[in-house]
């Protein structure tokens, strides 16, 4: 049951009367609400959003967690239940973009589900001004479910999500999420325009860390066939994650974008006419 697991038994000599009084037991056996603190609302130490929970915030310090880059954490710590509610909020990058709220939603939800999960009650919604998704990833034969919501609020992303009893969410753990409220809404972002030229620039500048980072989002951007010039431009510079097997490095990320874009095959003669032009570093 969420965070902690019971195991119960009985031993007994196999006679009639003791199996009967051994099933006795085992079907007796209840597991009651948790006897919580007071529900109260509460605010983030850095006063961006409330909720309401039992327990206080905590904020963790330097995440290492490859679906949320840069982001900051704060935690609320069921220490009955041994269960966790994260949430993070991650600032977009400047070069980031996305043609509607919905669909960066969207695809940012594929991030939380993996192969043989089952994603249910999957809806947008608002809150107050703001656009949010929310649904739940289940395993098959599995009693845990993991709950999460996101919520876009100009350049910021707020997602919070926690793993829990399916029994104990009603009444108890879905109000951390119902409840969740962010307190300085900021203006919407303009969204369907790109931004291959803060991309670009913020490539051509790129350590390793930062190579890291736009790697983390590089799936999520939606190119179209206008950026094909910047992208061929850039397939020609060798950035700080380069290596021999090239295999998911951000040359080979480039030249996977131009392949799906470049229908016409203009790249080959790119190529042939700027192939000199390649530095060593």
């Amino acid at each position: 049951r969420g965070g902690i697991n019971y195991y119960l038994y009985a031993v007994y000599q196999p006679t009639e009367a003791n199996v009967s009084a051994g099933k006795r037991f085992l079907d007796s056996f209840r597991l009651l609400p948790y006897n919580q603190p007071a529900w109260k609302t509460i605010v983030s130490p850095d006063k961006s959003f409330s909720t309401t929970s039992p327990f206080l915030f905590k904020r963790k310090e330097n995440i290492e967690d490859d679906i949320h880059p840069n982001a900051e954490r704060f935690m609320l710590y069921d220490s009955l239940a041994a269960v966790t509610t994260y949430i993070d909020k991650t600032i977009l990058p400047d070069w980031y973009w996305y043609n509607s709220d919905t669909a960066f939603l969207r695809r940012r939800s594929a991030q939380y589900s993996t192969y043989g999960d089952s994603v249910a009650d999957f809806k947008f919604f608002k809150i107050a001004n703001l656009n949010a998704a929310g649904f739940k990833v289940m395993k098959p034969g599995d009693d845990m479910v993991k709950k999460v919501q996101l919520v876009l609020n100009g350049n910021e992303l707020f997602e919070i999500f926690g793993n829990y009893s399916q029994q104990d969410m009603a009444g108890m753990f879905n109000r951390s999420f119902d409840d969740f409220k962010v307190l300085n809404e900021k203006q919407k972002s303009a969204t369907g325009q790109s931004k291959m030229k803060e991309l670009s620039a913020a490539l051509k500048k790129a350590d390793k860390k930062t190579a890291d980072e736009i790697k983390l989002w590089w799936d999520d951007l939606e190119f179209t066939k206008s950026d094909i010039p910047a992208l061929q431009n850039l397939a020609l510079t060798i950035f700080p994650d380069f290596d021999s097997t090239y295999y998911g490095n951000l040359n080979s990320k480039i030249f996977e974008r131009i392949e799906e874009l470049d229908s016409s095959n203009n790249t080959l003669d790119f190529i042939k006419n700027n192939y000199a032009a390649i530095q060593p570093k």
